[in-house]
Order: structure tokens, then sequence, then C-alpha cells
């Protein structure tokens, strides 16, 4: 019986991960001030994530903080086969949060949607995000982040 609750305790946290998305293994690509701490798919079960083109899917993008902002510009792009490819990608909120934020949030979960275009060649690809912050029309911060995926 003790057996039993080891490999339910180890395997339904796993089964769980699958089912609900995953964090995704990702690296920094010239991030300013924000750091982002993690990086959520809801529709990837294993890494590479695995998309297929026209299709849509959503992110979660958690920094550690975001100061006050009243916009914020998204830019995503895939690197395949060393030629790069502008992704459509938008913020549910045009801060990524309600606008205008006007105090210090910590670990705020913003919601990222990208759409893969049916043009994409299929294979191997990083995918870059780059969101920039602004606060009275001056630069107050960004993340920019890179991660692999295939398409299909």
């Amino acid at each position: 019986m003790q057996v039993f609750k080891i490999l339910l305790t180890i395997t339904l946290p796993i089964v769980f991960a699958q089912l609900c998305g995953a964090d995704i293994f990702f690296s920094d690509c010239g991030s300013e001030v924000i750091h982002v701490e993690a990086i959520h798919a809801d529709s990837c079960n294993s890494i590479p994530c695995s998309f297929s083109r026209g299709q849509v899917y959503d992110f979660t993008v958690i920094p550690d903080y975001l100061d006050s902002i009243d916009s914020s510009d998204l830019i995503a792009r895939a690197l395949i086969r060393g030629a790069e490819f502008e992704v459509t990608a938008e913020l549910n909120e045009a801060c990524g949060l309600p606008c205008p934020v006007n105090k210090r949030v910590f670990t705020p979960h913003i919601p990222v949607t990208i759409k893969l275009g049916t043009s994409l060649i299929a294979g191997p690809a990083d995918l870059t995000l780059n969101s920039t912050y602004w606060y009275g029309g001056v630069q107050r911060s960004r993340f920019c982040v890179q991660f692999e995926i295939v398409i299909y």
C-alpha cells in the first residue's frame, strides 16, 4: 500500500502537468529591468512545444514584477532555418494587465496569444516574444524571451 501511495504521489503531478500544459524552458534575449520567472504554455505537453500552422496558442509570461505602465508593445518572431518570420501576437490587455498600472505589481501573470500563420515552414524553430512597457511616453522596461518549438 505504501508503494502505491508513493507512485501516486510521483505520477499524479506528471499526468496533471501534461493535461494542463507545461512551463517552458526559455532563454533571455535582451530583457531590460524585467526578469522573467516562468513561461507557461497551455497547449504544450513536452519541450520543445509542438504547434500546428494556422492555430492559436495561449501563453502566460510571469515576470518578477512590473512597475507603473500605461501601454506596451509585443512583437513575436519565429526563426526558421536562419530566416525570421513575424508571428501574430497580442496581449489580452494593452498593458498585459488592466491599464494603467500605477504601482509595482509582483509576479504578474501576463496572458499572450499567438497565431502561427499557415505559410510558416514546418520544422524546428525558435520563437521570440519581445514586449516593451511604456509610461508617459517613456520606455520603462522590456522583456525578451526565446524558446524552441516545432511547427507542423
